[in-house]
This record gives C-alpha cells, structure tokens and sequence, in this order.
C-alpha cells in the first residue's frame, strides 16, 4: 500500500466513523532521506530489526510535529530536494538534538503531485 493509498484510506474510515458520531482518527508520518543502518540487532537477550541514524531521528521528529501542523505528512529538507515540485514550505523548527532549526515541508495540495510521491518511493525501492 502507498503512502497515497493509505491516506485515502484514512479519509474514508473517518468519514464512517464521523457518521457514527464518533471522533476522526488521525495518523502522523515523517518522511527524510540519508544514511542509516537497518537489520537485525541485539544479541542473546534482546533481539529486534530497527533502523538507526541521524537521517531515522529526524524522520521521528518530523513525524511527532505533525500534531502541532495538524498535517498528516511532513517531509525533511533531504527528500524535499528530491522531489522539490510535490512539496511546499511550510516552516523551519527547533528539534532536540540539532544546533540549527530544520526546514519542514508538506505535500503539496495538488492530489497528483501527492500520487507521483507515492510512486517516487516505489520505484525508487525496487532500484
């Protein structure tokens, strides 16, 4: 499932719910690109697959800042110069851990745009 789909998704179980009477369900997903290691770690007593790096860290910190922009996507200056026509400013923010402020982008309003995202991170994982 894309990133595209699962929004849509989303939209379609709050309105059912929003029927109900009941209050929306809401999603937070962070989006960077760089450096990170991936696997399985750990050892003896504690085994799991994670994924470490600076690149990972910020990807949490753009995705716990979505409550605050009350935007469900937030996308870090590494892919936005990646895919800078599907993407708009939106601020630069102070997370712990960083000296400098982070600039934060969205998805652009345009519905194709957030379609060519989605696919962009297709294809880009089956290279």
């Amino acid at each position: 499932m894309t990133m595209r789909t699962g929004l849509i998704a989303l939209e379609e179980l709050n309105k059912e719910i929003e029927a109900e009477g009941l209050p929306r369900l809401g999603i937070g997903i962070g989006v960077n690109t760089g450096p990170c290691v991936i696997g399985n770690m750990g050892g003896k007593a504690r085994f799991d697959y994670s994924a470490i790096g600076d690149s990972v860290n910020v990807a949490a910190r753009l995705e716990s800042s979505t409550r605050k922009y009350d935007d469900d996507v937030l996308i870090g200056e590494a892919t936005a110069q990646e895919v800078p026509d599907m993407v708009k400013h939106l601020d630069s923010i102070e997370v712990k851990g960083k000296s400098e402020k982070l600039s934060v982008y969205t998805l652009s309003p345009d519905a194709i745009a957030a379609a060519r995202l989605a696919e962009y991170w297709v294809s880009e994982r089956k290279s």
